[in-house]
């Protein structure tokens, strides 16, 4: 694997702090933190917490402020549903205790 892609793919990566709370980190390159980036760690987070062998179907998301890529994300996965046929979650991404982003 290239060292870009090593980087990027660490990058996306979330660190699970209880059952339904991660941390992500992000490159420290102000002003602001990539949007695709937070999208990429809260579909990560929200996948770490589905029973099996499920899959993301869809995911709609909202951009709510722009993060500050020399602090770490806290992603708050709330379990909304786990049904026969789909699994549904919640995402809130904050900083400073302050929502960035939801989905």
């Amino acid at each position: 694997m290239s060292s870009d892609l090593d980087k990027l793919l660490e990058y996306l990566e979330v660190q699970r702090i209880d059952k339904y709370l991660f941390i992500g980190d992000s490159p420290e390159q102000p002003p602001r933190i990539f949007g695709g980036q937070v999208l990429a760690q809260s579909l990560n987070s929200a996948i770490r917490t589905v029973e099996g062998e499920r899959h993301a179907h869809s995911q709609h998301a909202y951009f709510l402020r722009p993060g500050n890529p020399l602090k770490q994300i806290v992603y708050e996965v709330d379990p909304i549903r786990d049904g026969q046929s789909f699994t549904t979650r919640r995402v809130v991404a904050k900083q400073d205790g302050v929502p960035i982003f939801n989905t």
